[in-house]
């Protein structure tokens, strides 16, 4: 059976339009996630730590950027520390 061009066209999208109304389809990079916000926190939440005089390893911070970038959480642990130093 042969296809015309419009009809495939006509296909792709009927069967694309199932798969989104099933689950959201991620389009971007890093399944269309944008953490930049929570990337800017932990920086700014890190840097008034180190001001205050707290000792933040490298593995730490490491941690802490790791949990921005791919979960778009900010560690708990910063949090805590965070809090303390605002004190």
């Amino acid at each position: 059976m042969r296809l015309t061009k419009r009809q495939l066209k006509r296909i792709i999208r009927e069967e694309y339009n199932k798969l989104q109304r099933r689950k959201p389809i991620n389009e971007m990079y890093g399944g269309g996630q944008n953490f930049d916000r929570e990337i800017d926190e932990v920086s700014m939440m890190i840097d008034a730590c180190q001001k205050a005089g707290m000792t933040i390893t490298k593995e730490q911070e490491k941690r802490f950027f790791e949990a921005a970038y791919y979960m778009g959480n900010v560690d708990p642990e910063l949090v805590r520390m965070y809090e303390k130093c605002q004190k």
